[in-house]
């Protein structure tokens, strides 16, 4: 069913068409607290990426090669770059997914906020998650981002 909405917006009045079950649907969902959900920090933009490529300190071992540039502020974010050489794109998402729950799980132990890419090579797509993993905290720990654990 279609109405019409009046509405203050900006100090004017304007009048929208609205479908009501839409409303309905958009309200339940508001009331359950789904609009507080955060989004992942990761680097989306090319020319981000092109940055951080260019002015960036990089460590590499046999499976990833890491890309790191210090932040002035806010969280550490992390990008991936998967080629088609690897594999297909269930492969290559399969890495990507890997890389950013290992990134998740980690992130609060970063020294300062950074911008990270991981380029993973081809025998990087080939290993199970604890190798990532390692592979991972190795890197992190070579470019001394990463505090190390107290016992």
């Amino acid at each position: 069913m279609i109405g019409i909405r009046v509405e203050e917006q900006w100090g004017c009045l304007t009048t929208t068409p609205f479908f009501f079950a839409l409303s309905v649907h958009l309200k339940l969902h508001e009331c359950k607290g789904l609009r507080g959900m955060r989004r992942f920090p990761s680097i989306k933009d090319n020319c981000e990426f092109r940055q951080i490529y260019e002015s960036g300190r990089t460590r590499a071992d046999r499976n990833l090669v890491l890309y790191l540039c210090f932040r002035s502020g806010g969280d550490s974010r992390i990008g991936v770059s998967a080629s088609k050489k690897i594999g297909n794109s269930v492969v290559r998402h399969r890495v990507t997914r890997v890389l950013r729950e290992i990134f998740r799980l980690h992130r609060h132990a970063f020294t300062s906020p950074c911008d990270l890419i991981f380029v993973v090579r081809k025998d990087g797509a080939k290993q199970d998650y604890r190798t990532l993993e390692a592979s991972f905290l190795k890197l992190c720990r070579a470019q001394g981002i990463l505090e190390e654990a107290r016992c």
